[in-house]
């Protein structure tokens, strides 16, 4: 399954350390990768905003017990842009994906999940 540079994914945010609330912005940290490397992402493609939080809630949400506090929306295209990949990991549900290819640099790390972050649109819940 090819991902399309025009496709939006969401990274639901269940974490406060993720956002600004004060200026509704998306921070560095919310598009760091886990152990294993990736960025846990949904691809929202001709989904209504009610779909999108029930995808959240359901798949992000209930699964790590805490609630959903908003989402960070970006455009696929930011993501190859940014020199990372988008590989769909349908196991979890088809629309899911994870952002990999992350450099090992700390210096780089934050260069690539800062320039994520300053292109994503925060929309909280």
């Amino acid at each position: 399954m090819k991902i399309l540079k025009s496709e939006t994914t969401s990274r639901f945010i269940v974490e406060k350390s993720y956002y600004r609330p004060g200026d509704e912005t998306v921070k560095p940290h919310a598009y760091e990768p886990d152990k294993q490397g990736d960025c846990s992402v949904f691809r929202i493609k001709e989904l209504i905003n009610e779909n999108i939080w029930t995808l959240g809630e359901k798949f992000v949400g209930k699964l790590r017990g805490k609630p959903i506090k908003g989402r960070s929306d970006i455009k696929a295209e930011i993501i190859f842009e940014s020199g990372l990949k988008l590989i769909p990991e349908i196991k979890t549900h088809q629309r899911h994906s994870n952002i990999t290819g992350y450099p090992s640099n700390p210096d780089e790390l934050l260069e690539v999940t800062t320039e994520l972050a300053n292109n994503a649109k925060l929309v909280l819940k």
